[in-house]
């Protein structure tokens, strides 16, 4: 059916003579006074409860405090033990003393 208004449409802009153009803009000189578009009605459509597990959902922007701070590093260049067999030409990976890992990226 689009198709059939596009080609009405057309047909009558193609023998629309520039004279009747240009009286039509004549009497329209305000937005208000142009016809409304067609349009059909929208579908009616159920709200759905949403799905997924919404336990652990991010905090409300309300509920967010000052961000906490971010954790010391526990590497100490003294302290942490280069590990060879974890070292690439651009990464060094560093033991921690207190278990943890560092990756240095060159």
């Amino acid at each position: 059916m689009r198709n059939t208004r596009l080609a009405v449409s057309a047909a009558t802009l193609v023998s629309t003579s520039p004279a009747a153009t240009a009286a039509d803009k004549a009497k329209i000189t305000q937005a208000k006074d142009l016809p409304g578009l067609p349009a059909s009605a929208s579908p009616k459509l159920q709200p759905e409860a949403a799905k997924g597990d919404f336990s652990n959902a991010p905090p409300h922007p309300g509920q967010i405090g000052t961000p906490a701070m971010a954790p010391k590093s526990s590497f100490d260049p003294a302290k942490s033990k280069l590990i060879d067999s974890e070292t690439t030409p651009t990464k060094l990976t560093y033991a921690n003393p207190d278990g943890t890992r560092t990756d240095v990226i060159t």
